[in-house]
Order: C-alpha cells, then structure tokens, then sequence
C-alpha cells in the first residue's frame, strides 16, 4: 500500500504491516509507530524529526529515505538508509544494551538481533533505478513482486503538500505560489504510469489553476 502522511512523507507499507500515526502531528515532532515492513521518503521538516517506533528501537530522521524492518513474531529488526541519514536510538529505558546512538551513512544497514541482545551495522548493495519515477525505487527483497501495479494515495493532503510529494515521485521540478493554493486540498490515488503533465492538469482544473510546462519542470499559477 502506498499513501501520504499528513506532512507529505510518502509511505510504501509491506504486506502483513501495520503503521499507527496521528491524523494531525505534534508541533515539534512526527512520531509513528511500525509493526511489519515499511519504507519511507520522508518530507523534509527541520523543526520537527520524523521516527518510526518499531519494537525497542527508534529511528529517526529529518529528511532521507528508508526501510524498517520489524515483522511481527521475528525478534530481529532492520533498518535501512537508501539516501540522507538517520540515527538509531533506544526506544525503551529498560533496554540496557544498546547505550549508544548508531548513526547510518546511505547503502548502510542497522541490525539488531533481540534474542542475543547483539546490535550493529553492516553495508548492502543498492539496487539501481529502472524508471524515472523518483520515489518508487529501490525495491525490498522482502518481496520483490511488491509494486508491480505502484500507486500512491492521497487523502485530503494540502494542494501545497502534494505538489511537493509529486516532485520526489516523478522527480521534477513544479514551481507554485503557496498564498494560491492556500485551502484546496486533493483527494485522490495516482498511477505509477500516469503522465505527471495528466496528473498536474487535472488538479488544477478541479481547482481553477493553469499548468505551464517549460522543459521538467511546470509552473502552476491562477488562470
């Protein structure tokens, strides 16, 4: 399943999984809370840290890209970072043994074997990209056939916060005057194969806007 977070942080959860999160963030921080496997583009936010509580870990982030690991009923957890960085911290006070932060580099991979009580890092190879749809990529092993009909849903996200979510998934420039949209909000579930210029003009013509395409990139503008 993939959606939008109320901050525009895009979601692709696995099968078996489960994401608790509040319909309206705190102020100063957007905490959620994972069981099962979920990969996560996070919108960018330096006055509030985005972490996803899973088991006794927490990991945190301003602005990356990466995959939680903890399925329910397997006492080891993983922590991937494909881009940006993230740091590992102790969720719960009576979990003694990790007494230290662990802060990831992209292509590393925290792991934490909770029977052994055994925590680390270890490195993995990405997987390139096979299509210009930034946000889509890379793909777990956990289940390679995930994504073969890729779609993104949108549930009353600000029209301000989908133009930015658009821009990591098709990876594009789109330019907007924020005062404009100030509002108007989208309802909706996008395509993975669907024309971003498609996408961009019906939007705005729900709304009373005008798409202007130069080259990548699309301005948005009032008609």
């Amino acid at each position: 399943l993939k959606f939008a977070l109320p901050d525009g942080t895009l979601v692709e959860l696995y099968p078996k999984s489960e994401l608790s999160y509040r319909v309206t963030f705190d102020a100063t921080q957007r905490k959620t809370f994972l069981e099962g496997v979920a990969k996560f583009d996070v919108f960018h936010d330096s006055l509030r840290p985005f972490s996803v509580v899973s088991s006794d870990i927490s990991t945190t982030a301003l602005g990356t890209s990466f995959m939680v690991s903890a399925e329910k009923g397997q006492p080891d957890l993983q922590v991937k970072l494909y881009k940006g960085s993230v740091v590992i911290k102790n969720a719960h006070s009576d979990l003694q043994q990790l007494d230290k932060d662990y802060y990831l580099k992209p292509g590393q991979a925290f792991f934490y074997l909770k029977a052994k009580q055994m925590f680390g890092i270890s490195t993995f190879a990405q997987k390139k990209k096979t299509n210009n749809h930034k946000g889509f990529e890379p793909k777990s092993p956990i289940n390679a056939s995930i994504g073969l009909n890729d779609w993104y849903m949108f549930n009353n996200q600000s029209l301000a916060m989908v133009f930015e979510s658009l821009k990591d998934i098709y990876n594009v420039k789109i330019y907007f005057d924020a005062k404009q949209v100030h509002g108007k909000s989208f309802i909706g579930k996008i395509e993975r194969n669907e024309s971003i210029e498609k996408l961009l003009n019906d939007i705005a013509n729900l709304n009373g806007l005008l798409v202007i395409k130069r080259g990548n990139s699309f301005t948005i503008r009032k008609k």
